[in-house]
């Protein structure tokens, strides 16, 4: 649904994904994980353009980084990313 006010626009979805844009960062929320994610970077295959935090009803778990690793194959340059652990909570 969405409603137009004057020069606001409010947009709402019921149902769908939870995935909200806030500024160029792009923020996700399934149970237990809550993901931020840089979309309008310059560099996309640079390290930490992405990260996840993980959680319980106790709190925060540890925290993941995006780490890209590139890959050349004849002339071309691909990267993969994979999450790894970054931080962990103070005991």
């Amino acid at each position: 649904m969405d409603l137009k006010t004057g020069d606001d626009a409010w947009s709402f979805e019921h149902g769908g994904s939870a995935i909200w844009r806030v500024g160029s960062y792009k923020v996700t929320h399934l149970e237990g994980t809550l993901g931020i994610e840089r979309f309008l970077t310059p560099n996309p295959l640079k390290d930490g353009t992405e990260c996840q935090i993980i959680y319980d009803a106790s709190g925060p778990k540890r925290m993941l980084l995006r780490r890209n690793t590139p890959y050349t194959f004849l002339f071309v340059t691909f990267s993969v990313g994979t999450m790894k652990p970054w931080k962990n909570p103070a005991p």
